[in-house]
C-alpha cells in the first residue's frame, strides 16, 4: 500500500471504503509487525466471511509493503523475511469460505459476439476455441476442425496442429 500510495502522487488508488485491513493494524508499528500478526490478520479477514482467495490476496499485498519497506532500508529485513514465511490458504484446508468455479460460456453465446469485436480479437477467440484453450467442455471443442490437417514434410506420422502432442 506505502508503494502504491507514493506511485500514485501520495494518493490512495482505491477507495478508503475498501481498506478495512488498516483497520486491524492501524496501532501496530512495522517494525514489531510479525508473522503472528499476519495470521492474525487472515483470521480476521475469515472471520469476515472473506473468499480464501482475496484472503491470499490480501496477505500477498501486505507482503509486498514489508518487501517494499525493506527494499528501502525502513524497517529490518528480518521483519520481512519473516513474513515470508506464512503461506498462503490452501483449498480445502481451512475455514474460508471458497468462490463459486467459474462456469463456461456456451459457444452459442460466443457466437454472438463476433460482430462486435474487431476481427483480430475474434481470430484469438477461434484459436483458442479451436485448439481447448478455454475451460469449456471437451465434446464442443474442435467441432470446426476440417476433415483432415496438414502433414509435416518431416514425418507422415506427425501432425502440424497446434497444441497436438506427439
Amino acid at each position: 500500500m506505502i508503494a502504491e500510495w507514493i506511485a500514485n502522487e501520495r494518493q490512495l488508488a482505491v477507495d478508503p471504503d475498501d481498506l478495512t485491513v488498516a483497520e486491524l493494524y492501524e496501532m501496530s508499528r512495522a517494525a514489531e509487525f510479525s508473522p503472528r500478526s499476519l495470521n492474525a490478520g487472515r483470521q480476521w479477514m475469515i472471520n469476515l466471511d472473506w473468499y480464501r482467495t482475496n484472503i491470499n490476496r490480501m496477505t500477498s499485498r501486505i507482503r509486498r509493503v514489508f518487501h517494499w519497506a525493506t527494499e528501502n532500508e525502513l524497517i529490518a529485513p528480518s521483519v520481512y523475511h519473516g513474513l515470508q514465511a506464512v503461506s498462503g490458504l490452501k483449498r480445502g484446508l481451512s475455514e474460508a469460505r471458497e468462490s463459486k468455479p467459474v462456469q463456461s460460456v456456451a459457444h452459442d453465446h460466443v457466437d454472438m459476439i463476433r460482430e462486435y469485436v474487431a476481427r483480430q480479437l475474434w481470430a484469438i477467440i477461434r484459436l483458442q476455441l479451436l485448439t481447448a484453450a478455454h475451460n469449456g467442455p471437451t465434446e464442443t471443442v474442435g467441432h470446426n476442425l476440417p476433415d483432415s490437417l496438414p502433414e509435416t514434410g518431416r514425418d507422415s506420422k506427425k501432425l502440424s496442429g497446434i497444441g497436438q502432442k506427439p
